[in-house]
């Protein structure tokens, strides 16, 4: 059989002759030093966003949870000025059982968004008012003391507030 071209041709000539250039071997064992140091590298940036994830995920629930402390700190005190105006009202006004304030519907039942108990002592002097809110799984409660003058007027003289 006659060979058509007349010299032999390297594989590496052959190939630039077709277009395609086949690297050396020593060029791939260079691309396979740098494939560990670009795992390193991955494992490293994987890392960093986890952690930066991580971080920002407990700042939001730790932000939710004092957005619910404020809340239910203000519901506590809208619920002791509604028993310090039931009181201003009526000097003799006690409820050692309680009163609820829903400022959420259904807030009293199920999930406890936005409840307000309210107890209010029997003493004449001083009265003590004790308003527990909750708002979710946040309990914050306040103590009001409510002094009244000595004649017979009704007139309060003094409230102490207190955050239990």
């Amino acid at each position: 059989m006659h060979n058509p071209h007349p010299r032999i041709v390297s594989e590496y000539h052959e190939s630039v002759i077709r277009g395609i250039r086949i690297a050396p071997y020593s060029d791939y064992r260079r691309g396979v030093a740098a494939l560990p140091l670009a795992l390193a590298i991955l494992a490293i940036i994987i890392a960093v966003g986890s952690g930066i994830l991580i971080v920002s995920y407990a700042q939001s629930q730790a932000a939710a949870a004092a957005g619910r402390t404020v809340q239910a700190v203000q519901y506590a005190e809208a619920g002791a000025r509604d028993a310090l105006m039931r009181i201003a009202r009526n000097r003799d006004f006690n409820n050692t059982g309680g009163y609820t304030i829903e400022f959420v519907s259904g807030g009293c039942s199920g999930t406890q968004e936005g409840c307000v108990t309210v107890t209010v002592s029997t003493a004449t002097t001083p009265k003590v008012i004790v308003s527990t809110a909750q708002v979710r799984n946040t309990t914050r409660a306040l103590q009001v003391d409510v002094t009244f003058d000595a004649s017979s007027n009704g007139e309060i003289t003094s409230v102490v507030w207190t955050e239990l």
